[in-house]
């Protein structure tokens, strides 16, 4: 929670800066959806932390990757541009190396561990 609260609390005051400049006042419906907007972003960032309690991270990494397919899909879709030989390259890199700590990590789920950590 420390973390959602130093996010907001970032946010908040490099926003009072900007905010008596461009401040425009919002209609209620614009005020319900900010509300809205907010609830669901807090929950969001609530459940993305509370996930590490009950999976180890090794195998909730991957999921981190998601987003290189929503940012080359909104790239596409509103700039028209695909990534380059490279890009493509570096980002099966990194899903290749995401994908095989998940299947490491679930082949050695059965053996004993060789200390008492794990």
């Amino acid at each position: 929670m420390q973390v959602v609260w130093a996010r907001y609390t970032v946010h908040a005051l490099l926003m009072s800066f900007v905010v008596p400049f461009l401040w425009l006042r919002p209609s209620s419906a614009q005020l319900g959806l900010f509300l809205l907007l907010g609830t669901a972003e807090a929950v969001g960032h609530f459940l993305l932390i509370r996930r590490w309690r009950f999976e180890r991270a090794s195998a909730l990494s991957p999921f981190g990757h998601g987003p290189l397919l929503w940012v080359t899909l909104l790239g596409f879709l509103v700039f028209g541009q695909l990534p380059d030989r490279h890009v493509v390259i570096v980002m099966a890199i990194i899903v290749g190396s995401g994908l095989h700590v998940v299947w490491g990590d679930r082949a050695r789920k059965n053996e004993k561990p060789e200390t008492a950590i794990e």
